[in-house]
């Protein structure tokens, strides 16, 4: 079962990747220069994901709240009473 599920994730990547040679015409370059491109694209998405988590967390962290909230996924701690109470009261 585990040797079908990573082949199944190598056919992913390999089909991932596949679509992301085509789009960007990378299958038609010579292997350096597609080494170089892959590099750079890594590089920047790098950069922006690290940026983005540094410099906006509480973005990053609104924007899976509202993943959470939209899939309906739950931790473990949540029951279904507790959702969408709050703990400050109006006097």
């Amino acid at each position: 079962m585990l040797q079908r599920l990573w082949r199944h994730l190598a056919d992913t990547l390999r089909h991932a990747y596949f679509h992301y040679s085509v789009i960007l015409c990378i299958a038609i370059l010579e292997p350096a220069e597609r080494y170089v491109i892959n590099s750079v694209v890594i590089v920047v998405v790098s950069l922006l994901v690290y940026a983005t988590v540094v410099y906006m967390p509480g973005h990053v962290t609104m924007l899976c709240q509202c993943f959470v909230h939209l899939t309906g996924i739950r931790s473990h701690g949540d029951s279904v009473g507790q959702r969408g109470t709050t703990s400050a009261t109006i006097s």
